[in-house]
């Protein structure tokens, strides 16, 4: 067994388990079989009740949309504002008026099922259709109905309603009270609808033939009913144990019967939708099977046991060995190996652990030799910061010369110096404000332009971008670049502009001149050739790998040039504000 891998033997554990577990589901699973069945009849039940109320519900909100195109409608709330006199004088008008919105508004629905649509005034009664449905007095029982709702859709059975019925059709309505701009009343509306509608919306819906099927309203009872004769169920004895039982279902006995009562609300409509199935024994010779698979699954268990202990100690042995080795080179003595081992893969992990210390040793020799170097470069470092304060004291003393002798402009010069040199070597923070940047690059264009040439500099902060905070000393090289090889033939010098804006989290600030322009040879080479070698001459590749060394690939610089027009170089930088600023 020892040269046995440890695959083969996680895999047999793993089968031991899943004959175990397979005996305690099987066993689980015929203990709980009879609630099982009862529970997937009623997730049926329940599941087909909710599928057929979904669809009614979508079938009743067509009419909804009707009944508020009809409330919406301007003209005939003008109609339903009529005086008496004017109401019976219009009347032959503003029924074909009307009726001529119905035909138009009804076009692409289940027209088929409206048996009458009724509009009514305090003065008149406008009826149309007039197959199953009618109402001949203003207030009735259904008005006060639509009136508590005060405007909201109303739904109920006309059957509770004789009035408003026809013989030998049998309809239920949909309305709402209609108010005008100022929200009073003028009138109602009222739509009735055959109950053949329930059938033709269900028709296709997997219904068990064992059940029957109701819809029940909470103020009308009964609206509906799909009865199967072999269940004896009570219409009345349902309807009153139904406001009674707010669960999803119940069981009660009618009749000498079982029965699964599973019902569900909609709330869109207020009806209640009800399934009743008779129960059948489905629990017979449940006990012998459920004895039989206890011996069974109690023999599987013992022999499970056996197999797991031979080969879990088989596994945790070597393991416990590694594990003492392992603890003592963490407590320092990395001398250690962790010795070979017969099972395979075990052999392949002392193996590569034994590599890992190697590497790990080496590079710790590696990592103590650059931390010696970064030391040396900080000695060196501090010593050269000897040299700034020497040069600031010389300056200094140049300044206060300038000014005893009156010479402005070489004062003027000096400061704009010094205001150069403490960006580049004293300020050591990475990230300076973009105002900070500019008031540098500003010093710089005076210095250039008293050195070279008579220039233009121009600068313009976009919206919201003065406390962006850039790398320090990053518009220098480029504005050095345009002055020293884009404006070096122009007679009046050029002019450059900087200007920066922010979008979309990234600030772009772009340097631009009028001089000669590049070709995309010489783009290239810019791009690629690294010419800061020297302290004053940082290459613009230099710059590029600054950024996207601080912010990633997706920032840097991009150029865009044309030969004898000049020269567009856009620096992008993610979004980030000066805390304070």
């Amino acid at each position: 067994m020892k040269n046995i891998s440890l695959k083969v033997r996680l895999i047999s554990t793993f089968l031991v388990l899943l004959i175990i577990s397979t005996g305690a589901l099987l066993l689980t699973t015929q203990i709980e079989y009879s609630r099982q069945m009862i529970d997937e009849l009623y997730d049926a039940e329940f599941n087909s009740l909710k599928a057929r109320s979904l669809i009614l519900d979508e079938g009743i909100r067509q009419y909804d949309e009707l009944s508020v195109q009809l409330f919406s409608d301007k003209d005939i709330r003008q109609v339903l504002r009529l005086n008496a006199y004017d109401a019976q004088k219009e009347y032959a008008r503003n029924l074909t008026m009307i009726k001529d919105k119905l035909k138009r508004t009804t076009s692409y629905m289940y027209s088929s099922d409206i048996t009458s649509v009724v509009i009514a005034s305090p003065y008149k009664i406008y009826t149309f259709f007039d197959l199953g449905g009618d109402i001949t007095s203003y207030e009735n029982d259904f008005y006060y109905r639509l009136k508590e709702e005060k405007g909201r859709l109303v739904i109920f059975d006309t059957a509770a309603y004789p009035h408003v019925r026809k013989p030998n059709i049998s309809t239920f309505a949909i309305g709402r009270l209609i108010v005008g701009d100022d929200m009073k009343e003028v009138g109602y509306e009222v739509i009735f609808v055959t109950v053949d509608f329930f059938e033709r919306m269900i028709r296709n819906q997997d219904v068990n033939a064992e059940s029957s099927y109701y819809i029940v309203a909470d103020d009308d009872g009964m609206m509906y009913s799909r009865v199967n004769e072999k269940l004896k169920v009570d219409d009345a004895v349902l309807t009153e144990q139904i406001r009674q039982n707010d669960t999803s279902y119940f069981l009660t006995e009618m009749n000498g019967q079982n029965l699964l009562v599973s019902q569900y609300h909609s709330g869109y409509t207020g009806w209640t939708h009800v399934s009743v199935i008779a129960l059948n024994d489905i629990i017979l010779g449940i006990k012998k099977t459920i004895w039989r698979s206890i011996w069974i699954f109690l023999f599987i268990i013992a022999i499970g046991i056996f197999m797991i202990q031979l080969i879990v100690k088989s596994i945790t042995r070597p393991l416990s060995d590694m594990r003492d080795v392992m603890m003592q080179i963490s407590d320092g003595d990395i001398s250690l190996r962790v010795p070979d081992y017969p099972i395979p893969d075990l052999r392949n992990l002392s193996k590569y652990f034994n590599i890992m210390l190697d590497r790990i040793i080496l590079l710790m020799s590696e990592n103590q030799k650059k931390q010696e170097e970064l030391k040396q470069v900080e000695f060196q470092m501090l010593q050269a910061q000897i040299n700034p304060h020497f040069l600031y004291n010389t300056l200094n003393s140049v300044r206060w010369l300038a000014i005893f002798n009156g010479q402005e402009q070489i004062k003027q010069q000096i400061d704009n110096l010094t205001a150069l040199l403490r960006s580049a070597i004293s300020d050591s923070r990475m990230e300076v404000p973009l105002r900070e940047e500019m008031h540098v690059l500003r010093c710089y264009g005076e210095i250039m332009r008293l050195r070279y040439y008579n220039f233009k500099l121009e600068t313009d902060f976009g919206e919201g971008t003065e406390n962006c905070l850039v790398p320090k000393f990053i518009l220098q090289p480029i504005v050095e670049n345009a002055v020293l090889h884009g404006l070096s033939d122009s007679t009046d010098g050029g002019c450059i502009r900087v200007r920066s804006v922010k979008s979309g989290g990234i600030l772009t600030v772009s340097v631009e001149d009028n001089g000669k322009g590049m070709t995309e040879g010489q783009i290239e080479d810019c791009m690629h050739r690294d010419n800061g070698n020297r302290f004053n001459h940082i290459g613009i590749m230099n710059v590029n790998q600054r950024i996207q060394l601080m912010y990633g690939d997706k920032y840097g610089i991009a150029i865009h040039s044309v030969p004898g027009q000049g020269t567009e170089v856009s620096i992008s930088f993610p979004v980030k504000e000066e805390e304070n600023g």
